[in-house]
């Protein structure tokens, strides 16, 4: 090589990774041509005052890369500079954060300092869009719970979850909705609200929300004769789930059970042998019928948790929609 590189032992970064770095700056660049033979590794430790073992960590996580070759016998070559193979989104995500850790390797920033830097600028995204809410609008209060739980991971948004009856009963649903960023219901009333709100369409996302696969299953599995029951909180979500059952046992045997008639609980076990409850822990029932719906699964009952989940689509596109708010409000402008 032309020039030798400024290697020091006392530096945050370790030698092999200084070494690295420097040699994959020069074919970068064009200083080391490729197919140019490099020096062998006993010569370059020499000239570096370094072992031997540490110039041979350092081509060997070249040659990974894909910027060296080695022929054997003959010595280490550079490669042509490999075209970018990244083709889906999460690819062009790994590429980006590699080359901003190898950058970061160069300017002698430790990996502990790296974590922490990019732990922090992370926060800063996520915490300029908390002002940013989200509304979520649904028929039942099962599938309220639902959006609870899982807009939960969406933590840098603010999102409140309204019934679609008591929004009806507002003096002026528009005005209620136009207090929210974003407006998140199901497709299935999806034109309802559009039309309640025809100006504020472009707010408006509708998402799929399906069983989850363990939910799916486990209905599957309920046996031709088993009597069914449904515990639930509103009769939108018990003919919801009467309806997926049908799809699998189209002669089952189903009952309801809702609050109202929690009285009746005790009664109404002993005519089922599998007890369907939605996956979320508020039932509105007393303790002791709660309880009773225990003793159930211990005589031999089966329960089953009917799980709703917004798609993963759906989570995505809401993500991207917060994202674009973000942008269009400024908050992702470079600090100037």
């Amino acid at each position: 090589m032309d020039t030798t590189p400024n290697i020091s032992p006392h530096a945050p970064k370790p030698v092999f990774l200084q070494i690295e770095h420097y040699l994959e700056e020069k074919i970068r660049t064009g200083e080391l041509k490729t197919h140019s033979r490099l020096p062998s590794e006993r010569q370059l430790a020499s000239e570096l005052n370094v072992s031997r073992g540490t110039v041979k960590k350092a081509y060997d996580n070249l040659v990974t890369r894909g910027l060296l070759q080695v022929r054997q016998g003959s010595g280490y070559y550079v490669m042509p500079l490999p075209l970018p193979m990244a083709t889906t989104r999460m690819e062009r995500a790994v590429d980006i954060i590699r080359q901003a850790i190898y950058e970061l390797e160069k300017m002698r920033f430790t990996h502990r300092d790296v974590g922490d830097i990019f732990t922090s600028q992370l926060e800063e995204r996520m915490e300029s869009l908390r002002h940013f809410s989200v509304l979520t609008v649904d028929c039942n209060p099962e599938a309220l719970e639902v959006y609870h739980r899982q807009l939960g991971t969406l933590s840098y948004a603010n999102h409140r979850e309204m019934l679609l009856a008591d929004l009806e009963h507002q003096s002026s649903p528009a005005e209620v909705m136009a207090a929210y960023d974003i407006i998140i219901t199901t497709t299935t009333h999806y034109n309802l609200l559009r039309d309640m709100a025809p100006e504020l369409s472009d707010r408006l996302m509708s998402v799929g929300v399906s069983p989850s696969p363990e939910t799916l299953v486990a209905i599957g599995r309920i046996q031709p004769t088993d009597r069914i029951g449904i515990v639930y909180r509103s009769r939108r979500y018990e003919a919801i789930v009467s309806r997926w059952i049908t799809q699998f046992h189209p002669l089952a045997e189903i009952k309801g059970l809702g609050p109202q008639a929690q009285e009746e609980t005790e009664e109404f076990l002993s005519t089922c042998d599998v007890l369907i409850v939605p996956a979320s822990a508020n039932l509105g029932f007393a303790r002791a019928h709660l309880e009773s719906m225990g003793l159930f699964r211990q005589r031999g009952g089966k329960v089953i948790k009917f799980e709703y989940r917004i798609e993963p689509g759906s989570l995505s596109h809401l993500d991207n929609m917060l994202l674009a708010l973000g942008a269009e409000h400024g908050e992702f402008k470079e600090n100037q």
